[in-house]
C-alpha cells in the first residue's frame, strides 16, 4: 500500500453526527456518493479518519466546554499582562496562564476517566446506524481504548487542547482593553501574538498539534489595528466553535505528519472563504519567520448543505 494513495478525511461535527444518528444509512451514502464525484480514488477504500480532540469533545456533548466552564477558569490575563514592564516578565505571565488553564482542565471532574467513559457509552447508544458502525467505532473507539490503557494521555491531550484555546479565547475577548492609539498597548499585544506564534511553531515542530486558526484570527485582529482590515462577525470564532477552527487548520496545515486532508463541513461558504484568507495571510507571516520549520500542506474543503450532500469544492490555494 502506497502512503500517497491514502486519503485523510476530517468530518466536522455536523456531518459526523448526521451520519451517526441516521439508522437508514442514507446520510452516509449521500456523503460518500457526493464525495467520490470529486475524489474517485476514494472508491479504493484507502482512507484514514482524522478525529481530533475537538471532534471527540463535540461528539460526547462537550463542544461548549470552554463556554460552560469559563466562569470557573479565572485567568485574569488583561490585568496580568498590563502590569508587566518588559518582554521577559510578559512571557512568564503567559506561560503561567497557559499552565494554570492546563492544570484546571486536567483536574476537571468532567474530564476524568470515569466521566469520559460514561459520556462515550451514552453517545454510542445514540449512534446505532449500521452504515456508520465502523466509522464511529474507529473514531470514538480509539479514545475508549486509549482511556482503558492510558487515561493520562487522553486527559493531558484534552487539557492541552482546551488550555491553548482558552488562552487564545480570553485574549480575543480582552482585546478591547488595549487602546488602539497607545504605542505601549500595541507593542504588548504584538509581543503576545509573537509568543503565541512561537509556542504554536515550536510545539508543531515537535509533533504536538495545536489549533492554528483560533490563534490566526486573533493575530489578524492585531493586524487590523495597523491596516484597518475588519473581520466580519460571522468569521470570528466563538468559544464553543471547536471543530470550526479544525476545519480551516486541517485544510491548510494538514495532519501533524504533513498529510493533506479532505475536509467535509456544513459551514457557510462565505465564512469558510474569509477564514481561509485569514489563515493563509498569517501562515505566510509565520513561514517567513527566522528558522521556521513549518510547511503549507493544502488539502480541500468540501462544502455540504444541511442534507449533507456536497455541493462545492474549495481549494485553499486558489483563494
Amino acid at each position: 500500500m502506497e502512503i500517497e494513495k491514502i486519503h485523510y478525511v476530517f468530518y466536522d461535527n455536523g456531518i459526523l453526527r448526521a451520519m451517526a444518528k441516521d439508522e437508514t444509512g442514507k446520510v452516509h451514502d449521500l456523503v460518500y456518493d457526493s464525495l467520490i464525484k470529486y475524489e474517485p480514488s476514494l472508491k479504493e477504500g484507502l482512507y484514514k479518519l482524522v478525529f481530533t480532540e475537538a471532534s471527540f469533545l463535540e461528539f460526547i456533548g462537550e463542544g461548549d466546554f470552554l463556554t460552560k466552564y469559563k466562569p470557573s477558569l479565572k485567568l485574569n490575563l488583561f490585568e496580568d499582562i498590563k502590569n508587566q514592564a518588559n518582554k521577559s516578565s510578559l512571557d512568564k505571565k503567559l506561560y503561567k496562564a497557559y499552565e494554570r488553564a492546563f492544570s484546571y482542565f486536567l483536574g476537571h471532574t468532567e474530564l476524568s476517566k470515569e466521566k469520559l467513559l460514561e459520556k462515550i457509552d451514552r453517545q454510542l447508544g445514540f449512534s446505532n446506524s449500521p452504515a456508520t458502525k465502523d466509522l464511529i467505532g474507529e473514531a470514538i473507539g480509539f479514545y475508549r481504548k486509549k482511556l482503558e490503557r492510558d487515561d493520562q494521555w487522553v486527559c493531558e491531550s484534552l487539557a492541552h487542547y482546551l488550555a491553548w484555546n482558552a488562552v487564545c479565547n480570553f485574549l480575543h475577548f480582552e482585546q478591547h482593553n488595549f487602546k488602539e492609539d497607545s504605542s505601549i498597548d500595541n507593542e504588548k499585544f504584538k509581543q503576545i501574538i509573537e509568543w503565541l506564534l512561537r509556542i504554536f511553531h515550536d510545539r508543531r515542530s515537535n509533533g504536538i498539534d495545536l489549533d492554528s486558526h483560533r490563534l490566526f484570527t486573533l493575530a489578524q485582529q492585531y493586524l487590523s489595528i495597523l491596516n484597518e482590515y475588519k473581520i466580519s462577525k460571522k468569521a470570528i470564532l466563538r468559544g464553543k466553535d471547536l471543530c470550526d477552527a479544525n476545519v480551516i487548520h486541517y485544510a491548510t496545515f494538514g495532519t501533524i505528519d504533513s498529510h493533506a486532508c479532505i475536509v467535509v463541513t456544513t459551514d457557510e461558504l462565505e465564512v469558510l472563504e474569509e477564514r481561509i484568507k485569514i489563515q493563509k495571510e498569517m501562515m505566510q507571516f509565520l513561514f517567513e519567520a527566522e528558522d521556521s520549520k513549518l510547511n503549507y500542506t493544502s488539502g480541500k474543503i468540501y462544502k455540504a448543505i444541511k442534507t449533507c450532500e456536497i455541493i462545492k469544492c474549495i481549494d485553499p490555494v486558489c483563494l
